[in-house]
This record gives structure tokens, sequence and C-alpha cells, in this order.
């Protein structure tokens, strides 16, 4: 399971890419994750993952 974890987030978007950059994963809830079933360890590290989210004091982040 893939997902963020943090305090004090209002809200959050966490988007997954493929190697070939295509969207396989899409939420805008903070506890819902992204799971891989029956795929290797090495076919998931070759995902990219971005995630934006705002703070509860308005302070926006983003992390690739």
């Amino acid at each position: 399971m893939f997902h963020p974890v943090a305090a004090g987030i209002a809200d959050c978007n966490l988007k997954i890419y493929s190697k070939a950059g295509m969207l396989v994963f899409e939420s805008n809830e903070i506890e819902l994750g992204w799971r891989l079933e029956g795929q290797t360890m090495r076919s998931r590290s070759l995902s990219v993952w971005k995630v934006r989210s705002t703070c509860r004091n308005r302070q926006t982040f983003f992390m690739a």
C-alpha cells in the first residue's frame, strides 16, 4: 500500500503514473492508497508518483 502519511493536511491529491507515463491511480483521499497486487517490486519502482497537498494553515506542498 502506498499513500501519504502526514498530519495537519486539509486537502491531498495523489497521482501514480506507469513507466510509460499513463495515469494508473488518482485519489483525493489521504487514507486511500495505491496497491499493486501480483507485481514485483521492480515494476513498482519504475512508477512515478506526485502528491499535491494543502495544510490546514493553507501552505501548499508538491512532491514527486
